[in-house]
C-alpha cells in the first residue's frame, strides 16, 4: 500500500505539473519565458527519491515534455535525468531541511539546464551569443523558476509528508538474536 502511495504520488505529480506547465504557465509568460514546473518536479523527485528515482522521475519528466515540445526525443529526457541524479546525489550527502537549499538547487538546475540547452541548441548552429542568451532566457526564467519553486516545493513536501508517509509512525525492527525474528517495537 505504501508503495502504491509513492508511485500516486509521483505519476499523480508528474501529470499535473505538464498540465499546468503546457496550458496555464503559457497565460503568464512574461516576454515569452515561463516557469519551468517539471525541472521543479524532477529536484523535488531526486530530494525526496534519491538518485535512482531521481533517474528515472527525470527521464519521464523529460520523455513527455520531450513527445509534446521537445527539440529532439530523448534530448530533454537524459538532461532530466542528469539532474534528478544529481538532486537524488546531493540528497545522501546533505541534510536538508527548510526551503533555502532547494531553492538554490532548483535555480542553479535551471541555469544548468539553460546553458546545456544553449550549448546544444544553439552554440554548436554558432546562432546566439552567450551574453545575450545568459540575460535574455536562462536567468529570467531560472528567477521565474525560484519564485515558483518557492511556492510549488514546500507544497510537494507538504503532500508528500502528509498523504505519503506514515505520519506519526515509527516503526523500529530488531533483530532477535535467539530465534532471528524481527519483531516491530
Amino acid at each position: 500500500m505504501n508503495r502504491l502511495k509513492h508511485i500516486l504520488f509521483v505519476v499523480l505529480t508528474i501529470l499535473f505539473c505538464y498540465i499546468v506547465q503546457s496550458v496555464l504557465l503559457p497565460l503568464i509568460a512574461i516576454s515569452a519565458i515561463t516557469p519551468n514546473l517539471m525541472l521543479i518536479a524532477v529536484v523535488t523527485f531526486g530530494f525526496i527519491y534519491g538518485e535512482k528515482k531521481g533517474i528515472l522521475t527525470g527521464f519521464i519528466c523529460g520523455l513527455l515534455c520531450d513527445i509534446f515540445f521537445g527539440p529532439a526525443l530523448g534530448y530533454t529526457a537524459l538532461l532530466y535525468s542528469l539532474i534528478g541524479f544529481i538532486c537524488g546525489h546531493v540528497r545522501r550527502l546533505l541534510y536538508m531541511q527548510g526551503i533555502g537549499f532547494p531553492i538554490i538547487a532548483i535555480t542553479v538546475c535551471d541555469l544548468f539546464y539553460g546553458f546545456l540547452n544553449f550549448v546544444f541548441l544553439f552554440l554548436i548552429r554558432n546562432r546566439i551569443i552567450f551574453g545575450q542568451f545568459f540575460f535574455e532566457v536562462m536567468l529570467p526564467e531560472s528567477i521565474y523558476t525560484a519564485v515558483l519553486g518557492s511556492v510549488f516545493y514546500p507544497l510537494l513536501m507538504l503532500i508528500y509528508e502528509k498523504a505519503v508517509q506514515d505520519s506519526g509512525r515509527v516503526v523500529l525492527l530488531v533483530r532477535n538474536t535467539d530465534d532471528s525474528e524481527n519483531s516491530a517495537l
